[in-house]
């Protein structure tokens, strides 16, 4: 996926999402600090909502990774 200027933001290879990440506090217990959250949305949907999809991570790279490991999946499972 080719990433925005700061990371945040990607279409996926295929054209068939958008991802973004968003770096916020997630109240989990015993870890209070800011963690990214990866978001997606229909590619052909610009007006639509982008939904919570993954787990929280602790660094940028390792969120961009989940991205692509879910659009990799997604791709196979279209058969594309």
């Amino acid at each position: 996926m080719n990433w925005n200027n700061d990371g945040t933001f990607a279409r996926s290879v295929k054209g068939l999402w958008c991802y973004r990440i968003k770096q916020q506090y997630v109240p989990e217990p015993g870890v209070e600090e800011e963690r990214y959250l990866v978001f997606y949305q229909p590619a052909g949907d610009p007006n639509g909502k982008f939904i919570d999809i993954l787990d929280p991570y602790k660094t940028l790279e390792e969120a961009q990774r989940a991205c692509e490991k879910q659009d990799e999946a997604d791709s196979r499972n279209l058969g594309l």
